[in-house]
């Protein structure tokens, strides 16, 4: 409510679904969630390196060095 007036917007397919492309997360919508939800659990150092990993999943030899970017 606003100024007395109602407003409302309904829709079929939420940010994030894969569903359409405007819904879609880009790998900058990506890497910001990422970090909001990191922050305050790892070390910048270790968020970047997260990060960079997951970006490029499919380069990724061996995965104990990506999981080893996820510990404190």
């Amino acid at each position: 409510v606003a100024r007395g007036r109602l407003y409302s917007e309904e829709r079929k397919h939420h940010k994030g679904s894969p569903a359409t492309e405007s819904t879609r997360f880009s790998n900058a919508d990506l890497i910001a969630k990422f970090r909001a939800n990191t922050s305050g659990v790892l070390p910048t150092a270790k968020v970047d390196a997260s990060t960079k990993s997951l970006l490029t999943l499919e380069k990724v030899q061996d995965v104990s060095q990506l999981l080893e970017s996820f510990c404190r």
